[in-house]
């Protein structure tokens, strides 16, 4: 069972945490490990660069990220999965607005 974490609680949680950034193009779907850092009003920034990630982005593709399960988070052992709309900052950095999160659960 999946738990659900309100948007705005997100960037408290991941601070110093590293996720899968998955967006999706014409061409597919796209994964990289990136580690978001913590902007203005919570929002998370990604360095995505000027490669497949950012084309991505900038066609209009929602970002999904899936953090690993960390030892020192509330739920020990559960991914956060996060959903998002990116916005751009500058170039190659991308600025995430949460749109929904949960703690997934590990696999039985």
């Amino acid at each position: 069972m999946s738990i659900r974490v309100e948007p705005h609680d997100v960037a408290d949680i991941v601070m110093g945490a590293w996720a899968y950034v998955m967006t999706v193009g014409t061409d597919g779907a796209h994964v990289v490990a990136l580690h978001p850092t913590v902007g203005d009003g919570g929002r998370l920034h990604l360095a995505v660069g000027t490669g497949r990630a950012a084309r991505n982005v900038a066609a209009g593709s929602m970002v999904t990220l899936v953090f690993p399960p960390r030892d020192e988070w509330l739920h020990a052992g559960y991914s956060l999965v996060v959903d998002a709309t990116a916005h751009p900052v500058t170039d190659g950095v991308i600025a995430l607005e949460c749109t929904g999160a949960v703690w997934h659960r590990p696999a039985p």
